[in-house]
């Protein structure tokens, strides 16, 4: 890493170097975290599958162990990538929180709810057909 120079796509701060000078990188592997502390967000990786109903602006909550804390969907991936974690393309997204959660630490793991649509009048309809049996 002493003669490599890696650039990042925005500025922050190097929380975590996981190369080593002279070491192999292999594809996929996690060369450093680098975040602003000020902004704080989560990287989702959603299956490609499902990428068509995402869009700016939609309810995220994402988990930190068993805590929700409120999102929005700040921005999603032009493009899937492969991950060493899924078995599929994915895309990524990235979720604002409406407000800073406390104790947030970077690079830690979260799972997240992606509210994509909600079908009006499927209880209803529900309850009519329960009805009917």
């Amino acid at each position: 890493m002493a003669a490599c120079e890696v650039r990042a796509g925005r500025a922050g701060v190097v929380y975590a170097l996981q190369a080593e000078a002279s070491g192999t990188v292999k594809t996929y592997d996690q060369l450093a975290v680098i975040a602003d502390p000020r902004d704080v967000r989560a990287a989702l990786d959603v299956p490609e599958s499902q990428a068509a109903k995402l869009r700016v602006g939609l309810p995220v909550t994402v988990y930190s162990g068993s805590t929700g804390y409120p999102a929005r969907i700040a921005r999603v991936a032009p493009s899937a990538s492969t991950s060493s974690a899924s078995a599929g393309a994915v895309v990524r997204v990235e979720a604002g929180f409406d407000e800073r959660p406390e104790g947030a630490v970077v690079g830690s793991s979260v799972s997240a709810e992606i509210v994509a649509g909600v079908l009006e009048g499927a209880l209803r309809a529900l309850d009519l057909l329960l009805g009917v049996l």
